[in-house]
């Protein structure tokens, strides 16, 4: 039961990480089981949440900064991002070829 409600607490702080980032939640599937965080679908920043910086698929860059933001949460032993338009090879993102 200790796992199941740290794994709830680990998924709200990983929708508030995304929702200060300006991530438009709804292209969105998030969860934890674990500790393992995982995201998946397509990571846009949404015009209405973010008016400066403008809508549109995130940077290389972003998608880093995220995945190091999520990974100083405090239980979370993994974060597994399968991200529409990006790979990880190694330990580096990348955009996809088209």
């Amino acid at each position: 039961m200790a796992r199941h409600v740290d794994d709830a607490r680990i998924n709200s702080m990983v929708r508030s990480v995304l929702v200060r980032r300006w991530v438009d939640l709804d292209r969105l599937r998030i969860g934890t089981s674990d500790g393992v965080v995982y995201v998946e679908g397509e990571l846009r920043q949404g015009l209405s949440l973010a008016p400066a910086i403008g809508e549109g698929k995130p940077s290389v860059q972003f998608i880093r900064k995220v995945d190091r933001e999520l990974r100083r949460i405090s239980g979370v032993r993994d974060v597994v991002l399968s991200l529409a338009g990006f790979e990880k090879v190694g330990a580096e993102w990348k955009r996809k070829a088209s």
